[in-house]
């Protein structure tokens, strides 16, 4: 038995996800299309770490892969009719004896170079866990007490690869107590807070003398004159209305006599000058300005920092400024107001004084000591993180003592790992020079072209030797095969890889290999699969491989492995002893629904399961299982839709064999019975069982699974409870199939 011990992070399978899967002399790992089969083969392939229960000194555990990648890599161009390298073999050719002795001699070499690696592997693996061990010292060291009183040097936020890095830099320095303590003073202070910025003050405005000329001009007689008429008839229309008696009307005032004198009256008063009314504008737009700015300065807080202490008098200094200078624009505004709305008003009295410079001059003040503030904020940043670094460094120098020595010695150790890995190269290299001298690929090809033609049951693909340094060349009807199928690129690929083995190297590490062939379902059909599964089970007998793993989403391959390896996947007895199988079957899925980003595992089947070959039960089955899982609070797998599809195929196709169509057999089937069952069943199963399952897990998801696992099952019952019964009873026993039926029942209301 051979037990992944421990498994890297590769695409989405988790690090340690398959940590505990044992492999047994046969291994089996179906899952549908997009559940992971690939990258589950690639993680055993190069990934994991394999424990053999009966692995003695003679060397490792050895994993080859028959997959996309093994493809590519060694035969893309002979499967195009191309061809690829040579195999190995033992045959020595004519006047070669004498390379006989010369390559077990390179064998040996090789191997005591492939041990030289091996210990200044361990030198080097040495030196790197006594640096990990340095890097642990200081994490647990000083800085446990200092993290107390600066959280900047938790476990958190001063983790073991920061710690590291100040290590690798070497310039690290023990503080004194006293240094320390100032270091945790500016390192654990507060945060300083932020000033809002400040509001902009208005333009300025003043009573130049141009204006005060213009407003104090007197006016002429006639304008006097004017104005005193002005005045009376205002006067008169304030107390007269249309109607009345009036000597100066001729009799009676009529309503468009009153409209005549207010229009001479307006008249009169827009004579006013264009220098009054827009510096009337104007100084109402200042004051209006300065308004504003007064509230907002009012508002704005100064005292959010532990900077700038002098802000707020400031502030009230330069508030203190505002009150005058809007006093003199008031009584500017209302003398300009005035003098417009009688323009020939005498004025008399000073000119009113508003002083902006005072105002503005305490404002620069406020805002310079403001700048100032800000720029202590920042410093106390920068001093806070140099703070911070000092502190980390000190534990650094602290505890981090040797860390010079073990990086020297890793230095050495890596140093002389390159150098023995380029001699166990050169010394594979010699070996594989002295071999190719002894090689032929007469034999391999022989045996290509046999065993295509075992499986084929034809002799239409050949297989011979190619020119020198061709390797093989594949023919169809004598002419160069091109255009081959996928079916029999794959066969031809399958085969080759195969005959590494016949190699004699290959055949001495067989007891210690994991042997692994992914997806050997697709484009094989059915008569080739049953041919190539014989072919491959005969091939490796004898000698036998450590373990055998087939991948595979093919129900029809699945079958062919149930049938040969099916009575060898459970405990059996003979003569009172207790015999350990030999074959386990997995299924590879995706936990979607947990939220984990890598979220393929595997899961071994039961034991009943594994001998159920017939597609329609074993489908029932697994729908049954998760059924029972969610029964029991477990989440639903994504493939287990997959499995309602089949089941859903095989009872339609029974009851309503007339109709080719997957959701018409549901529909005709629920409306002969007059059944309200969901119309979309056939379409949320059919969705699931063609998903890649590359969508992340969420709740709409797994109700979607959950739904067409209940449903499909009550379909079932409904439409042929007899016979749903009778597949309870089969794989469940009569008293839990009630049990199941009832569960089933208070699921769904019917």
């Amino acid at each position: 038995m051979i037990e992944v011990e421990a498994n890297k992070s590769v695409k989405n399978v988790a690090e340690n996800a398959l940590a505990g899967v044992r492999l047994l002399t046969d291994s089996v790992f179906f899952g549908v299309n997009g559940a992971g089969k690939s990258t589950v083969c690639e993680v055993l392939n190069q990934a994991a770490t394999l424990r053999h229960d009966r692995l003695d000194a003679e060397g490792p555990l050895h994993v080859f892969a028959f997959d996309d990648k093994w493809r590519k890599d060694k035969v893309g161009d002979f499967v195009e009719g191309g061809s690829a390298e040579g195999v190995t073999t033992v045959k020595l050719n004519d006047g070669a004896s004498g390379l006989e002795e010369k390559i077990r001699e390179a064998q040996s070499e090789w191997e005591a170079a492939r041990s030289d690696v091996k210990a200044k592997t361990l030198l080097k693996q040495s030196a790197t866990d006594r640096q990990k061990a340095i890097v642990n010292n200081v994490a647990e060291g000083v800085r446990k007490t200092l993290e107390k009183e600066c959280p900047s040097l938790s476990g958190q936020r001063f983790q073991r690869p920061a710690i590291r890095a100040l290590l690798e830099e070497g310039d690290s320095t023990v503080l004194s107590q006293s240094k320390v303590e100032e270091k945790l003073v500016i390192a654990a202070s507060q945060a300083p807070g932020f000033l809002p910025q400040l509001p902009s003050p208005p333009r300025e405005w003043s009573f130049t003398d141009h204006l005060w000329q213009e407003v104090t001009a007197e006016p002429s007689a006639s304008q006097t004159m004017v104005l005193i008429i002005n005045d009376w008839v205002r006067e008169g229309i304030e107390v007269h209305e249309a109607g009345d008696s009036c000597q100066f009307c001729a009799g009676t005032v009529t309503t468009e006599r009153m409209e005549a004198l207010k229009s001479a009256v307006r008249q009169a008063e827009e004579e006013a000058s264009s220098l009054i009314k827009s510096e009337l504008a104007e100084c109402k737009s200042v004051s209006l300005t300065l308004r504003k700015f007064k509230d907002a300065l009012e508002a704005t807080d100064l005292s959010s920092s532990i900077y700038g202490a002098d802000l707020q008098p400031k502030k009230t200094e330069a508030l203190l400024e505002i009150g005058p200078v809007l006093d003199g624009l008031k009584a500017s505004e209302d003398l300009l107001e005035e003098r417009a709305k009688n323009p020939r008003l005498p004025i008399h009295g000073a000119k009113p004084e508003i002083n902006f410079s005072k105002l503005l001059g305490k404002y620069s003040s406020l805002k310079e000591s403001h700048s100032k503030a800000t720029e202590e904020i920042a410093q106390h940043s920068q001093n806070q993180a140099l703070a911070v670094n000092q502190l980390k460094r000190h534990c650094c120098a602290t505890d981090g003592s040797g860390w010079s020595s073990a990086a020297v010695a890793l230095e050495e150790a890596e140093r002389e790992t390159v150098a023995a890995i380029r001699a166990e190269k050169s010394a594979k290299d010699n070996l594989d020079d002295l071999k190719r001298q002894v090689s032929t690929t007469a034999d391999t090809a022989e045996f290509l072209d046999n065993s295509l033609g075992l499986v084929l049951g034809e002799k239409t693909l050949r297989v011979s030797e190619g020119s020198l340094g061709e390797g093989y060349r594949i023919t169809r009807h004598d002419q160069r095969a091109d255009g081959m199928s996928e079916g029999e690129k794959k066969l031809v690929s399958l085969l080759y890889f195969c005959a590494e083995f016949l190699a004699e190297n290959r055949k001495q590490l067989l007891k210690y290999s994991v042997i692994i062939f992914d997806d050997l379902g697709s484009e094989l059909d059915e008569p080739r699969l049953l041919a190539v599964d014989r072919f491959i089970s005969n091939h490796f007998q004898n000698p036998k491989p450590a373990a055998l793993l087939y991948f595979t989403h093919s129900h029809t391959y699945l079958k062919i492995l149930q049938s040969r390896l099916g009575g060898r996947a459970v405990e059996t007895k003979r003569k009172d002893q207790v015999v350990p199988p030999k074959a386990v079957f997995y299924e590879v899925y995706k936990d979607s629904f947990s939220g984990r980003k890598q979220s393929t595992l595997c899961r071994k089947w039961d034991d009943e399961a594994i001998k159920l070959t017939n597609d329609y039960w074993l489908s029932f089955y697994m729908v049954l299982r998760a059924f029972e899982d969610l029964q029991a609070g477990a989440l639903p797998t994504l493939g287990t839709g997959n499995f309602c599809r089949k089941v859903l195929e095989g009872f339609t196709e029974f009851r309503a064999p007339g109709d080719e169509q997957f959701g018409s057999r549901i529909d005709k089937i629920l409306s002969e019975k007059r059944l309200s069952l969901s119309p979309a069943l056939s379409k949320i199963v059919n969705g699931l069982s063609h998903s890649d399952l590359n969508k992340s897990g969420g709740v709409f998801s797994r109700n979607e699974v959950e739904h067409s696992v209940v449903q499909t099952l009550n379909l079932m019952r409904l439409v042929d409870e007899e016979h749903f019964l009778a597949l309870l009873i089969k794989f469940r026993g009569k008293q839990d199939a009630n049990s199941i039926e009832k569960a089933l029942q208070q699921r769904t209301g019917i």
